[in-house]
């Protein structure tokens, strides 16, 4: 699968929250979309964490049952955690803004 087929997949998957913010508003979302977004994180994490589609996380891989870089052994450090988790974040947000901008 390409990076654009798993950003279009991932706004197919968040667009049903989405649509619940625009009619709804923010506190108002149900829990209906809950494994939207969990298949949507699901694939966020596999692009940051194992595919390395990410510019700001960069070309690497990590392995989540040791927390080291795959191959180097190398321990993560808490920056470099914090940047992958904000990574995910950040890419399941623009999504919902892809929805929410169509």
């Amino acid at each position: 699968m390409t990076r654009s087929q798993m950003l279009a997949t991932m706004d197919s998957l968040m667009g049903g929250r989405a649509a619940e913010e625009l009619i709804f508003g923010t506190e108002m979302v149900t829990s209906g979309a809950s494994s939207d977004l969990k298949q949507a994180t699901t694939i966020a994490t596999h692009m940051v964490k194992d595919l390395g589609m990410s510019d700001r996380v960069g070309l690497r891989t990590f392995d989540d049952n040791t927390g080291q870089l795959i191959n180097t052994g190398e321990a993560l450090g808490q920056s470099t955690k914090e940047a992958i988790d904000g990574e995910i974040k950040r890419l399941l947000q623009v999504r919902v803004c892809v929805c929410v901008c169509v």
